[in-house]
């Protein structure tokens, strides 16, 4: 028998300049239940992962299977169960939470004895404070919805409340795990500013600072730049009406 523990090691925090994309901590672990692992009468078969958190962070996990009904129940540092999911069904099961003690958490990945295979874990942990970017600055704001796109997503409804997002004039497809930030019926004058500007944005602002970010196309009216994970594309195009459209994209490409 054996138990396994990951331990989460994570840094939250605002860079000299700006946010940083660390301000989530966020992975994706693969893993399996087997039968040599531990049981609990009260849970059945399971994997452990141990994780330290803040009083006030947010904490997002889900874990799915193709060949097993998982389960998750996060246990407090007090040792009392904080979450349990309940899932006879589904080939999936989440956890969101924001965490009310500071100490050293643990989530179990859940299973019944008939139930063994392989199973993916995604999670997402961050300060409540750095995760709403909708007071940021052009700059801060493009890397507030990289971090987010790096994260899967997962802790997006803490970013902008719908107000927030119309406000911003951004939109989320999850469907298509896309941001779309749109400006429309610019004058030509207001909408060559703009895109100089949010081009700028991108090229000395965001790449200057974001390595893993390479710009793979360049025209007069479109960038495009990509990380492993991430397409970030901004285009201008004249509409019939003669005014201008403006299109910030920020994409999980895996």
């Amino acid at each position: 028998m054996k138990l396994k523990i990951f331990l989460f090691l994570f840094l939250f925090g605002i860079v000299a300049n700006g946010q940083s994309l660390s301000l989530i901590d966020s992975d994706r672990i693969t893993g399996e239940i087997e039968k040599s692992d531990k049981y609990l009468d009260e849970f059945g078969l399971y994997d452990g992962f141990l994780f330290p958190l803040l009083r006030g962070e947010i904490g997002y996990f889900t874990v799915s299977s193709n060949q097993l009904k998982p389960n998750l129940v996060l246990i407090d540092p007090e040792g009392k169960v904080y979450i349990k999911t309940i899932n006879n069904d589904m080939s999936f099961a989440t956890i969101n939470f924001e965490s009310g003690i500071t100490g050293e958490w643990v989530l179990y990945v859940l299973t019944d004895k008939n139930s063994l295979g392989e199973y993916e874990l995604n999670y997402g942990i961050a300060d409540a404070r750095n995760l709403n970017i909708a007071s940021k600055n052009d700059c801060d704001q493009l890397v507030g919805l990289v971090a987010h796109a790096n994260n899967y997503f997962l802790l997006f409804d803490y970013a902008l409340t719908p107000a927030e997002l119309k406000r911003n004039n951004i939109s989320f497809d999850s469907s298509n795990l896309e941001v779309v930030k749109k400006y429309n019926n610019l004058s030509t004058e207001k909408g060559n500013n703009l895109f100089v500007k949010m081009k700028d944005d991108i090229i000395n602002c965001f790449l200057r600072n974001e390595k893993d970010f390479k710009i793979v196309e360049e025209k007069t009216d479109f960038i495009s730049s990509k990380s492993d994970k991430v397409i970030i594309s901004l285009n201008k195009i004249e509409k019939s009406n003669k005014t201008f459209e403006i299109t910030l994209k920020v994409k999980l490409i895996n």
